[in-house]
């Protein structure tokens, strides 16, 4: 039995916002999934197969937004209905037998083999993942998260040189990282460097840092940035083909099959409109994928893919005062 409350959740708290958003998003993969099941006539085996604790929890969700902000519920229902007919028109031709609500009790379980699919339609031929997206119009639409210390040789590893550019790589970040941690040392007049330890009396939030200290850090997150973008770059001169195929998981389309939906909206949850990114979408744009020019001082960089925008950013896994990074990669159409 889920026990929950909605005694905290409000529209003015970051934390309660980032709830609410984790709501939308799992109710906003039931609607769609419900949606695209009533296009083939198949919604009584849909809702069979979906019960117990998922939908427990998904009637939760659900009085919850409709709670915090009715409105905004109507309007989420309404995109995840043009977005279910979209996906039917594109899948029109497949014979669609039932549909799997996966997401996110895949990701809760760190469960990788269903890749980025959110959703999936299972078909008498062949079954397809869909990856859901919702997003304002304009951003960039993340695709992959993972940790840097494994990153090169993870998604890079078919390239010889991957295990030692990443030991380069881990080196050069704990060398950035004492460096950081011994200059806001000396700003604060503290004797040797504990890395953050009792004498370290500052917020660990990167948020909450007072700015001559989070001038320091963003210097380190710049230069982590910088030896992660040559390393990527030599790859790319090395053998363009096999980077670009090795970017394929960095997009979100760590399998062939599976088909990216994103439904950008003005902010009012109103569909402005939907993008469709797949495998095949891939191969015919990916002969214009350049590397952008590094700008200085930043902790991203980024590369042109035909009309689209590829961005890697080097950000800290939630506290600053670990050596540990997260590299987020996303895509801005």
């Amino acid at each position: 039995m889920i026990k929950m409350t909605n005694d905290k959740l409000g529209k003015n708290n970051s934390e309660n916002n980032a709830l609410l958003n984790e709501y939308k998003g799992n109710l906003f993969e039931y609607l769609v999934a419900s949606g695209v099941a009533k296009s083939w006539g198949i919604e009584k085996s849909f809702i069979q197969s979906f019960g117990g604790e998922a939908k427990e929890r998904l009637n939760f969700y659900q009085n919850e937004l409709l709670v915090v902000d009715s409105s905004m519920y109507m309007e989420l229902a309404k995109s995840a209905n043009t977005v279910a007919d979209r996906i039917a028109q594109t899948l029109k031709k497949e014979n669609i037998h039932n549909i799997l609500v996966i997401g996110k009790s895949a990701g809760g379980s760190h469960d990788e083999s269903f890749a980025e699919c959110d959703i999936m339609l299972l078909g008498e031929e062949r079954n397809v993942p869909i990856s859901l997206k919702i997003c304002k119009k304009g951003a960039f639409v993340n695709t992959k998260s993972a940790g840097i210390r494994s990153f090169v040789k993870k998604y890079f590893g078919q390239f010889s040189s991957a295990d030692s550019k990443q030991s380069e790589l881990n080196e050069f970040l704990d060398v950035s990282f004492e460096d950081m941690g011994r200059s806001m040392y000396e700003h604060r007049g503290l004797s040797e460097f504990d890395q953050f330890g009792n004498q370290w009396q500052e917020s660990d939030l990167p948020g909450k840092l007072p700015s001559d200290l989070k001038a320091i850090l963003l210097d380190h997150y710049y230069r982590v940035s910088s030896k992660l973008y040559e390393a990527l770059k030599t790859y790319s001169k090395e053998d363009n083909e096999l980077f670009k195929q090795c970017l394929l998981p960095i997009l979100g389309l760590s399998s062939q099959d599976i088909i990216q939906v994103t439904c950008f909206h003005n902010g009012d949850h109103k569909v402005n409109s939907i993008e469709i990114f797949s495998y095949s979408d891939f191969l015919h744009g990916r002969e214009h994928c350049d590397f952008l020019q590094f700008k200085k001082e930043t902790s991203s960089f980024e590369l042109s893919f035909g009309e689209k925008v590829i961005q890697i950013r080097v950000k800290p896994m939630n506290v600053f005062t670990v050596s540990g990074l997260k590299v987020n990669c996303s895509l801005k159409y």
